[in-house]
Order: structure tokens, then C-alpha cells, then sequence
């Protein structure tokens, strides 16, 4: 996804998530909110 970071580990683990420029592409710049889901569940 365009803008959007991922970084993994040796053992291909996700480590670290950026978003470029967050603040322009979210309505609340201040305010963070995220969503845990499953294997194999779409969201």
C-alpha cells in the first residue's frame, strides 16, 4: 500500500508499522486507534 511501512525481523516477524504522512491521511491526527484480527478472519 502506498505510504504505508513494514518492517520485519530476521525471522520475518513485523517489528515496526509507518504511515507517511499520518497526519494528512487521518481525520484525527492526535488520536490513534487500531484493530487486532485473527488468521484467517476478514475484517
Amino acid at each position: 500500500m502506498p505510504g504505508v511501512v513494514l518492517d520485519d525481523d530476521a525471522a520475518g516477524n513485523l517489528v515496526a508499522l509507518g504511515i507517511l504522512d499520518a497526519s494528512q491521511r487521518v481525520g484525527l491526527p492526535s488520536r490513534i486507534e487500531y484493530q487486532i484480527v485473527s488468521p484467517g478472519i476478514n475484517s
